[in-house]
């Protein structure tokens, strides 16, 4: 089988080819056939084309093995970078370039396209963090400073641990600690941060072990957890007892022994601080791991009140409860056993009373039964109610007019509960101010009772019924010459005595008269104890501040 066309042979018919004389050609001439034949195989040409595209192929695949992951991240602003500038380093080595910045499309933040290094991409993975590094100046210290003339880079922070990732979210403060750095991550909780911040130190008897790495909410929001690092050669110090305490700012106390300030250092002064210590004693317990958890108490005497059981307890007070706030201490002659968590006001539809119920936890391992181990939190403080224990507000400072809540036996008292589901209610009684200004307002009463006594006595001194009696008893002793003589004068000096004493007490007599008088000034007199109570339970601080000007 031949490739192409037939060649063409003469006499095929074509009429140039013919020799009869009717071509332009002469009739003797001969023109010779042509043949037309395609070389068969592979040509050698062809490989020129081959081979270059072998070789772009290899160099693209060079490219790409060269070339790297490339990676995006997400920050907040995109102020320092610049795209096909702005290098990725690790310990000050160069590991990439940004190549594209753009904005997201909800315009919250920018995405930054980074082209690393091949090397690179076994230590992308969940737990790598990046940062922007500029200048910065904080409580913990000036940072950054070198990028005032290289300009802002982007550090990574590479990990082994977790799965790999292409996307990460950017860090807007720089990490104190990498992640993979020797020792302990703790969290503890607190209500309150005081004056912490990230980079605020870790004290162990005034030693620095640690730091603070994180500030968050908690999922309710009703918390803050601290993150701390606590260095490797310091982790044994912290066991399951340690107790945590914030040592931020100067604290200020009033007692017996007068006016005491008090701070830890000037460090924790400027930057807040935790302090930390452990307990001696087998309740230590033994140390922990990294993801432990600890509570953050206010300060160093409260980290020493611990107690594993409270008791959520119920008290109804029925006179104002102006001046106690939630975190008031309930205490039991001087002792603290709890504190208020809430102060209510509940109105009843049926009743139209106003009750005000105070909220409080209490810690029953305060009170020791001897002899009744086997009654729990619940009974041992319902057996203390039965024995007479009652709630009074006190007043705990003249000065800011506090109130608190104190607990003490009072067996004659009267037993009035309310009753409010589950909740244990410890009855009250009314506080010595109360009870002062109730006695007040019932001295009216009893002087008019006294007048309405005085007032009788001398109308049964004036009757005529008991001089008829005194004359008829006159008239019977009077057969006895010797004896009713004598009892005759006795009735006669009775006579002048009532008639002295109707004299005395009589309308006009000047005793009347003073008495009358001093009543009214008595009445006056307790008014005005009245008033004086009344603003003094408004304003005890004029005790020491004195009344202020209309």
């Amino acid at each position: 089988m031949t490739d192409g066309p037939e060649p063409l042979r003469s006499g095929s018919g074509d009429p140039s080819a013919r020799g009869d004389g009717s071509g332009p050609d002469d009739a003797g001439a001969s023109i010779p056939d042509v043949v037309v034949r395609r070389r068969s195989g592979f040509s050698i040409v062809w490989l020129i084309p081959m081979v270059a595209a072998l070789v772009a192929g290899w160099i693209w695949m060079q490219a790409l093995q060269e070339q790297g992951p490339v990676i995006s991240i997400t920050f907040e602003t995109a102020a320092g970078l610049e795209a096909g500038k702005t290098k990725v380093k690790h310990r000050e080595v160069e590991i990439g370039v940004v190549e594209e910045i753009a904005l997201l499309p909800d315009l919250k933040a920018v995405r930054v396209t980074v082209q690393l290094v091949p090397e690179a991409e076994p230590y992308l993975t969940e737990q790598t963090r990046f940062w922007v590094v500029r200048p910065r100046i904080g409580a913990g210290g000036v940072s950054g400073l070198g990028t005032l003339l290289s300009g802002a880079y982007i550090e990574v922070n590479p990990s082994l641990a977790g799965a790999a990732a292409t996307q990460f979210a950017g860090l807007e403060l720089p990490p104190l600690r990498p992640a993979d750095a020797p020792g302990l991550r703790l969290t503890l909780e607190s209500s309150r941060l005081g004056s912490l911040s990230i980079g605020s130190p870790v004290l162990f008897r005034d030693l620095e072990i640690g730091q603070v790495e994180r500030l968050r909410l908690t999922a309710d929001a009703q918390a803050a957890e601290i993150d701390l690092y606590v260095e490797a050669r310091h982790a044994h110090l912290i066991r399951t007892g340690t107790r945590f305490w914030n040592a931020s700012g100067v604290k200020a106390s009033l007692g017996a022994e007068g006016i005491g300030f008090s701070a830890e250092s000037l460090d924790t002064l400027l930057r807040g601080g935790i302090d930390c210590d452990t307990p001696a004693g087998d309740e230590a317990g033994a140390r922990v791991s990294s993801g432990h958890r600890f509570p953050l108490y206010a300060n160093f005497e409260s980290s020493r009140e611990v107690f594993a059981v409270s008791e959520e307890c119920v008290m109804y007070f029925d006179g104002s409860v102006r001046g106690l706030l939630p975190g008031a201490p309930v205490e039991w002659r001087g002792i603290k056993i709890g504190e208020v968590t809430g102060v209510s006001m509940v109105f009843s539809q049926d009743t139209e009373a106003i009750r005000i119920p105070v909220r409080a936890e209490i810690q029953p391992e305060r009170f020791s039964h001897e002899g009744a181990d086997d009654l729990d939190s619940r009974q041992s403080l319902a057996v203390l109610v039965a024995r007479g224990l009652r709630a009074q507000l006190a007043t705990g400072s003249l000065l800011t007019g506090a109130l608190y809540v104190d607990l003490d036996f009072h067996p004659g008292s009267s037993l009035k509960l309310h009753g409010e589901g589950d909740l244990l209610e410890v009855p009250t009684i009314p506080s010595t101010v109360a009870q002062i200004q109730a006695t007040l307002l019932e001295l009216p009463e009893m002087v008019d009772d006294l007048r309405i006594a005085i007032a009788g006595v001398r109308e049964l001194v004036e009757s005529t019924q008991v001089r008829d009696a005194l004359s008829g008893l006159e008239q019977t002793l009077s057969a006895g010459p010797g004896v009713m003589a004598s009892v005759q004068d006795t009735l006669r000096s009775i006579d002048d005595t009532l008639d002295s004493l109707k004299a005395t007490v009589g309308d006009d007599s000047e005793i009347r008269y003073g008495t009358v008088q001093a009543l009214s000034e008595l009445r006056d007199t307790l008014r005005s104890v009245r008033s004086f109570v009344d603003y003094l339970e408004r304003h005890p601080e004029a005790l020491i501040t004195g009344k202020e000007n209309p």
